[in-house]
């Protein structure tokens, strides 16, 4: 059985570990969209 304290300590990290996740997804998905944004605006200037 996990007790109760282990539980605690970890849920919390869990939390952490997968809104670090999403938030880093989704920086990658801006960062992409808008390189596309500016490919299509003919501005190819990759070191933005």
């Amino acid at each position: 059985m996990v007790n109760e304290e282990v539980i605690s300590h970890v849920v919390p990290f869990v939390l952490l570990l997968m809104s670090d996740c999403t938030v880093s997804m989704a920086y990658s998905v801006i960062k992409s969209v808008d390189w596309s944004i500016s490919c299509l605006n003919g501005d190819q200037d990759l070191n933005t």
